[in-house]
């Protein structure tokens, strides 16, 4: 497999954010599935983000790949977002993100994030 511009960064990058992960006791996006019901810290790349108004007004952010093929989903509660200066599918998008709180399974993993001490950028 050859590996060029853009597409050469993001794996790098990718790699580099789960050997921090790794390092830290954090667990990287990919690994959330085998996680289900557990209170841990996910890390990744933030690869989309979506206000979602179906979901009672949540911001959902997709880590590693966009939706749908994301393995896994931070979910900023609806209370959360209006209470912040700034809007999450701006600031997160494209970031190293971690999130901490227990993982639900569903479509893709997920946390639901409630307060700001659940959500770091790296």
């Amino acid at each position: 497999m050859r590996c060029t511009g853009s597409l050469c960064f993001a794996a790098i990058a990718s790699l580099a954010v789960a050997a921090g992960c790794a390092s830290s006791g954090h667990i990287p996006a990919a690994e959330a599935r085998m996680h289900i019901g557990e209170h841990r810290t996910v890390c990744g790349t933030v690869a989309s983000t979506r206000f979602d108004p179906s979901a009672g007004g949540g911001t959902l952010l997709h880590f590693e790949r966009p939706e749908p093929d994301q393995p896994f989903t931070a979910v900023i509660a609806p209370e959360l977002r209006s209470s912040l200066l700034e809007d999450p599918v701006l600031v997160y998008k494209d970031a190293d993100v971690c999130v901490t709180g227990k993982i639900q399974a569903g479509g893709a993993p997920s946390i639901r994030v409630s307060d700001l001490t659940q959500i770091y950028k790296q």
